[in-house]
């Protein structure tokens, strides 16, 4: 998956993703019912262990399966396409969210976030290498 999303990426352009936080403590996950969200593990925590992201809403609860992944194997599939400079951004409150719920609303989420943002700019190594990976070279 990462070979194709970076042979779509211009040189320059950068791979912004939302996932699972690799970091995760599975006895010090949020309440999905105090934020309205959050992952349960139906068992242990692998890579490739299946994740189970719960967002309530005034529908209904919505359910989606996702999948665990360390640092140490994302960094290495990107790093196998030629993306260098990896970066992990944590999610952060805004200054609304403060002042509506209050800071002790969201210091179980801050301190264990389920999410985390990767960041992953294409530079011109990466452009090189995956031209030589297809053969072509795309604009």
């Amino acid at each position: 998956m990462c070979q194709a999303i970076i042979t779509q990426l211009k040189p320059g352009g950068r791979l912004v993703a939302l996932t699972i936080n690799p970091h995760l403590v599975p006895d010090r996950l949020p309440r999905v019912e105090h934020y309205h969200s959050g992952v349960t593990l139906p068992g242990p925590l692998y890579d490739g262990a299946p994740v189970e992201v719960t967002m309530l809403t005034a529908s209904g609860p919505l359910q989606i399966r996702d999948y665990y992944w360390s640092q140490a194997t994302y960094e290495s599939v990107l790093r196998q396409v030629g993306i260098e400079s990896i970066m992990w951004h944590a999610m952060q409150v805004s200054a609304a969210g403060f002042e509506t719920f209050g800071r002790a609303y969201w210091e179980a989420y801050l301190a264990h976030p389920h999410s985390i943002v990767l960041e992953a700019p294409r530079d011109a190594a990466a452009a090189g290498c995956a031209e030589l990976l297809l053969g072509e070279d795309r604009p």
